[in-house]
């Protein structure tokens, strides 16, 4: 098992395995700092999604207390397949962010440009992709598509590597589902859905983007 170079968790592995076979090797603490904000990431963009659902009054309870879908859960009490599928999400963020970068490197021929690293791009690019969902204007803008399709194309290799497959109806118990389908054929609620997630992770950045720094 990996263990964070002077941590003191060695010594408690050594005193405690009693026989079992467990030998600590190293490890640097970086990589579990990467899993902490990945967690953290992930965490926040499953609570936003949820705020989403309740707005939209789609998290929805059975008679039994359960929820109609098992993505509805709080974090602490969703399974750790869909917890993994937050952290896929959390994961693709910096793709997202490069992918952007790019799209403007090319419209504005500016070579040098970086999302990351340029604060004042992307203090106004941000905040006008969120200001044209919130307006529910249908013809969005190209720095937005971009995004969504992103999001959409990791989705549905995501859900391919897990053996889903296309179907005009969705079933979770036999994997199933009527989204596996380029952007292009999606409905444009559907299309909402990828934009609206991509939106809330771009307001997750904004809003915490210092905390690990």
């Amino acid at each position: 098992m990996e263990l964070p170079d002077d941590s003191g968790y060695r010594d408690v592995v050594e005193k405690f395995k009693s026989g079992v076979p467990l030998f600590p090797v190293g490890a640097s603490s970086e990589s579990f700092e990467l899993a902490e904000k990945l967690d953290y990431d992930a965490k926040r963009l499953h609570l936003r999604y949820l705020i989403q659902r309740e707005k939209q009054n789609r998290r929805k309870k059975l008679s039994n207390g359960k929820y109609e879908s098992k993505a509805d859960y709080d974090w602490e009490y969703l399974d750790e397949i869909r917890k993994s599928w937050n952290r896929a999400s959390a994961d693709h963020i910096e793709v997202k962010l490069r992918a952007i970068a790019d799209f403007y490197n090319v419209a504005e021929n500016r070579p040098t440009f970086n999302l990351v690293t340029e604060k004042n791009d992307y203090e106004v690019i941000t905040p006008q992709i969120i200001d044209i969902v919130k307006s529910g204007v249908s013809n969005m803008r190209n720095d937005l598509e971009l995004l969504a399709r992103l999001e959409h194309d990791r989705w549905s290799a995501e859900k391919f590597v897990e053996g889903w497959v296309f179907a005009d109806k969705k079933d979770e118990v036999r994997k199933l589902s009527p989204y596996l389908t380029s952007y292009e054929n999606l409905t444009e609620e559907i299309k909402g859905y990828d934009r609206e997630a991509v939106v809330e992770m771009l307001k997750a950045i904004v809003n915490d983007q210092n905390k690990f720094k």
